[in-house]
């Protein structure tokens, strides 16, 4: 045989569906004039944000890889400091490969093949108004191969947290088995309140009250929770809890 024979034949690979894993996370980076916690963002303070994403199928393609974030109200954009990977971009909608549009933030990583972690970076400056306020920022991971976008978020708690109360009052016959109240009843009220916002202060909480016409306190009667002390004087209930940091 002056030449052999070479028979071969074409395999069609289907590659790997990929699958991706994405964080996102705010670091204070720097604090405006006057402000004083240094280790909590306050409004006038800066923010940086940073979401990094990556496929963690080797052997596998994602088409088009993107990140967006629409920055939401609370937070103004700092001009010119969109990075992607960790190169610094244009805000415009240019040849590159990040822009800032209408308030979101975009990033295009085109197809990845590897499994690094790819990174979108901006500042941001918390907004006047903004104080004892949550923040939360969702970015959306996405690809077009992708079966579903990733949605890594983050919350800032914006300082000082002011504090906010929430209260109610309520009464009852002593004698369960009655439904209504006759003369020479005993009526129990209670009277609850608490903080709704996490991490703030309640400085001295008091609740008061003062017994209308028609009602006369039951001596030994008052209960104060949380160690609080009560006292009743001159028809009026008087208890205090002090400094309240709990929910």
């Amino acid at each position: 045989i002056d030449e052999p024979d070479e028979p071969g034949t074409d395999i069609d690979v289907d590659p790997k569906q990929p699958k991706t894993e994405s964080e996102k996370s705010a670091e204070l980076l720097a604090k405006a004039d006057g402000n004083t916690d240094a280790d909590n963002p306050e409004v006038g303070d800066t923010l940086k944000y940073t979401i990094q994403t990556r496929n963690t199928i080797k052997d596998s393609l994602i088409t088009n890889l993107t990140i967006r974030d629409a920055i939401p109200e609370g937070l103004e954009y700092v001009p010119g400091t969109l990075k992607v990977n960790g190169e610094a971009v244009t805000d415009e909608d240019d040849a590159d490969e990040g822009y800032v549009v209408d308030g979101e933030v975009f990033g295009s990583f085109g197809d990845v093949t590897d499994t690094e972690w790819h990174t979108l970076e901006f500042q941001v400056i918390v907004s006047e108004g903004q104080a004892g306020k949550d923040i939360e920022n969702v970015a959306v991971v996405d690809g077009d191969n992708l079966e579903e976008p990733d949605e890594p978020r983050e919350e800032v708690k914006v300082y000082p947290r002011e504090p906010k109360t929430e209260s109610k009052k309520s009464a009852k016959n002593a004698d369960e088995s009655k439904e209504h109240y006759e003369v020479g009843d005993t009526v129990v009220y209670t009277i609850e309140s608490r903080n709704t916002v996490s991490d703030s202060l309640l400085e001295n909480l008091k609740i008061t009250d003062v017994l209308p016409e028609g009602l006369t306190f039951v001596e030994g009667s008052l209960e104060v929770s949380h160690g609080g002390t009560g006292l009743y004087e001159d028809g009026k209930i008087t208890a205090e809890f002090g400094e309240v940091t709990d929910t």
